[in-house]
């Protein structure tokens, strides 16, 4: 049987009234180490303001009760009692909002996460046109410091929630290693045109690649790798996708 715990922290009630009840799955849904859930609760790490309104962001609890310690009540940001039944609510009502298509959406085909991605998306550009300077500023022309400042800012935050929510294989599997295409023609010069219209990036010569690839034959059929392998590297250029603008596919 559990021992009762010396120190009844709100954190650990509302924790426990969400159906992520254990300290490994609350942590991982407000994007922290498991260790640092067990320290709060346990008082042996204050909590911060700011990891106070994340937890309220993803569970509706009030961060000013949560800051309390052990003086403060599970209480909604409303001010009743926490439950498991607002928690439902809560998250019905969160993923209602970001899945409710703007006027320019179609309705009813959006995925939630897709619905981020486009609210993200459009946040992250007002911040950087905000950083880039005016068409009247003499460095129009140039890259603010400002603008830099912010890439990599940005790119620091992917980093650490990558890093927080452990994402880096899901990622992984998201940038599609390779993407091969299967040519088969009776003729070389029909896969040397063929294969120069596809692989106008590429570092070798399609005949070279050809050659490395297979020993010809008018039945065979040849597999070309167009793109090399993206990785994670929000700070780096953006890696070269098949449509050439940097979506990943099916991103739900």
């Amino acid at each position: 049987m559990p021992r009762k715990p010396k120190i009844d922290h709100p954190v650990r009630r509302v924790r426990m009234a969400t159906d992520h009840a254990t300290q490994a799955r609350f942590a991982a849904l407000i994007g922290v180490a498991t260790p640092t859930i067990q320290s709060i609760e346990n008082g042996r790490l204050p909590l911060s303001e700011r990891l106070a309104l994340r937890i309220e962001r993803a569970t509706g609890a009030d961060h000013r009760e949560l800051l309390k310690g052990s003086a403060g009540k599970a209480r909604t940001i409303t001010g009743e009692p926490f439950s498991a039944t607002f928690f439902q609510n809560w998250r019905d009502s969160q993923n209602t909002r970001v899945s409710s298509p703007t006027p320019a959406a179609d309705t009813g085909t959006e995925s939630i996460a897709a619905a981020v991605s486009r609210e993200l998306g459009f946040w992250t550009r007002t911040l950087v046109a905000a950083s880039a300077p005016a068409p009247e500023d003499p460095q129009a022309n140039t890259v603010a410091p400002r603008l830099t400042a912010v890439r990599f800012a940005v790119a620091e935050a992917l980093e650490k929630i990558c890093a927080d929510l452990r994402l880096s294989n899901r990622i992984e599997s998201l940038l599609r290693p390779l993407r091969e295409v299967e040519y088969c023609s009776g003729s070389l010069n029909d896969w040397s045109e063929t294969a120069a219209r596809e692989t106008n990036r590429a570092e070798i010569s399609p005949m070279e690649t050809i050659r490395r690839c297979v020993k010809f034959h008018p039945d065979a059929k040849l597999t070309v790798s167009l793109e090399a392998v993206p990785r994670w590297s929000p700070s780096e250029s953006v890696p070269r996708f098949g449509s050439g603008d940097g979506t990943i596919g099916d991103i739900a």
